[in-house]
């Protein structure tokens, strides 16, 4: 499955998409109006109230995968490939409010799974989301996805789809939106000829209206690849086309359809420029990417519409440009300034940055360029940016940032005359990739627990958990917890749950009974520090139960998962009940759902709530084969019984 790398941008806030954050604005002989001269980060934003549950999982979300933002919100996309969602993928939203980006949704479909791949393209207008799944490997075609924001809460309002598209089309693959105007590139149709849907909103939906190919187009061109919309005008990469040379094809709305009226194609084309790879149009200019001009080194093109033609004005390039810098993989306009990515190579040994040229009303000049110092090779730093007059965002896709922590959202504040740093929403240096930080998370009042299961101070994969507190402005990480016991692989802090000063830690592969038998960890807060108080086991533990897979804690009782525990056969799954008398706790009851059968994962997710508990089973067969149940359970005042599936 490829991917279609992006950039957006509004006035002047950045989005730049990479795995580093050290980022360096560079003097240039001509500054523009912002009199930019250095950087500093505002904001880090990080995926962590994602919850994830797979063992063995890595942070490999591919968190920034796209950005878009409008006004004072923002959306990221987060592919989910990693085995830690299996493809499934999510949007996270986020809104300027009290002078910071606070993460208010995440949005996620109504019929999200497994290889779905939510969140490869994400599109924001207004108070509307349009996030793609592709589809993946599932065998389904692929999906635009529409969210609306009432004022209060994102609700998913619809779910497009076009007639005849099928799982290769890649339906999804690029978006633009104007005036009520909706294109959605699906370059894989037809042996990869490509085409793009259009549709139109009524006021209530999303209709499909037409579909729109290039009038040479051939099987292998990629149309649709990149699409960019600005009114009565369309805009279509196909940078495939023509020996991969690439094109770019215009098409203008008469009020009724869309009908192609020129074909684009740099003046200097050669074979594999891939001229098209992406394209940005505004009123009456158009900037189209060829990522692999002049081996690799990349290039952009300007052209203007003077009322009859578009004309090729401008060829852009970076000034420190060298092979493999693929200059030109995003780019988008604002006024008169261009912005373009050039990420380099997954895996090779460029470190990417971004460039900014200004046009000054007769040329256009490199006035900034943003590049990661701290950076490492084949970070692709620069895969999607955005901007406008306060902000500067930056997101991070893959490898290594600081301290070895994984990639987020970098953001930056424009004060008087420079960018500065106002805040960085980090754990502590140390915590790696592969600690797995925010595996799990809960929150109580002014406080969060962030499980990190595959931290390794106390063993490898012992496991950690941060605590942090809320001082009426900002958060702090107060302390660091382990096992007092740790052990290898035991993943500590794989499910936490937060009640008061009561910290309920699950260690689902702890060895207590056997490998994976799985244990359970209380630590009380006496005002000064957090201390180990309990450590909960199974009466009737045994090797393989993941028993601490999900916790859920309520003042003086808990509630445990073991979803793989075999009482009705392999991974039917339990749940125990503990409680507090005062002194001790004690296990008062283990239940187990009253169709349980083999593979149903009983436990799998957990809930208290007063005297009602939730307990999934995401794998039970009730209606289709492994669709998922969830049970209730309440308590009587002597016992717990189920009640309700």
């Amino acid at each position: 499955m490829a991917l279609k790398n992006m950039v957006a941008f509004s006035l002047l806030l950045f989005f730049i998409s990479s795995a580093a954050e050290n980022l360096n604005l560079l003097d240039t002989p001509n500054p523009m109006a912002i009199q930019a001269q250095q950087a500093g980060e505002q904001a880090k934003l990080l995926p962590a109230p994602f919850v994830r549950r797979d063992t063995g999982a890595y942070n490999s979300l591919n968190y920034g995968q796209s950005v878009s933002v409008d006004g004072n919100r923002a959306l990221v996309g987060a592919l989910g490939l990693g085995l830690e969602s299996r493809g499934k993928g999510a949007a996270y939203v986020y809104d300027w409010v009290n002078q910071e980006w606070q993460l208010t949704a995440i949005l996620q479909s109504d019929d999200i799974t497994n290889e779905d791949f939510f969140g490869g393209e994400v599109l924001l207008s207004g108070n509307l989301a349009f996030v793609t799944a592709s589809g993946g490997t599932t065998g389904l075609p692929g999906a635009v996805y529409v969210f609306e924001f009432d004022g209060q809460n994102w609700t998913q309002k619809q779910k497009i789809m076009a007639q005849g598209v099928v799982s290769t089309d890649n339906f999804g693959g690029s978006l633009s939106e104007s005036d009520g105007q909706l294109m959605i590139g699906t370059w894989g149709t037809d042996g990869l000829k490509g085409s793009v849907f259009v549709f139109e909103y009524n006021g209530s939906e999303w209709l499909e209206t037409q579909e729109i190919t290039a009038s040479d187009g051939l099987a292998g061109d990629w149309f649709g690849y990149s699409v960019s919309l600005s009114g009565q005008f369309a805009l279509v990469g196909a940078h495939h086309d023509d020996g991969q040379s690439g094109a770019a094809y215009v098409f203008e709305y008469d009020g009724n359809s869309w009908t192609q009226t020129d074909k684009l194609t740099a003046s200097d084309m050669t074979l594999n420029d891939w001229f098209g790879f992406s394209v940005s149009l505004s009123d009456n200019r158009a900037v189209v990417g060829a990522a692999n001009d002049d081996s690799g080194r990349g290039s952009a093109y300007v052209f203007e519409f003077n009322g009859t033609d578009w004309i090729e004005t401008r060829k852009l390039i970076a000034d420190d440009g060298q092979s493999s810098d693929r200059f030109g993989v995003s780019v988008d306009q604002f006024g008169d300034f261009v912005l373009i990515g050039a990420p380099g190579y997954a895996m090779d040994s460029t470190l990417g940055g971004v460039y900014l040229f200004e046009y000054n009303g007769s040329d256009w000049n490199q006035t900034l360029k943003f590049t990661n110092s701290a950076g490492n090779p084949g970070n692709e730093f620069g895969n999607s940016v955005s901007f406008n007059a306060d902000h500067v965002f930056i997101s991070t896709l893959t490898g290594l940032i600081q301290n070895g922590v994984t990639g987020g959202v970098v953001v930056f504040n424009h004060g008087t005359g420079s960018w500065l740093e106002q805040t960085r929403l980090l754990p502590d240096p140390g915590i790696h990739d592969f600690d797995q930080y925010a595996q799990s998370l809960s929150l109580s009042g002014n406080r969060a627990l962030i499980g990190a299961p595959g931290n390794d101070d106390n063993g490898y994969n012992s496991g950690a958990a941060y605590m942090y507190d809320y001082d009426g402005q900002s958060w702090h990480q107060t302390t660091q917890l382990t096992a007092t016991l740790g052990a290898d692989y035991a993943a500590f802090g794989f499910a936490v749950s937060l009640s008061g000063d009561r910290a309920l830690i699950g260690a689902p592969y702890d060895t207590e009974n056997g490998i994976d038998t799985g244990a359970v960890y209380v630590l009380d807060f006496d005002g000064s520090q957090w201390n180990q108080t309990a450590k909960l086991i199974a009466s009737d533990g045994a090797a393989s139960d993941a028993f601490g897979y999900a916790v859920s804690l309520h003042g003086n009782r808990a509630v445990i998962g073991a979803y793989l525990d075999d009482d009705n056969g392999d991974g039917s799954g339990s749940v125990y009940i503990f409680d507090f008398n005062g002194n001790q706790w004690s296990q008062t009851q283990k239940i187990t759902a009253s169709d349980a059968a083999m593979g149903d994962s009983f436990g799998q997710s957990v809930s208290l709530h007063g005297d009602r508990i939730l307990i999934g089973a995401f794998m039970d067969d009730t209606g289709a084969a492994n669709a998922g149940s969830a049970y209730v359970f309440e308590w009587n005042g002597s016992t717990w019984s189920e009640t309700e599936k």
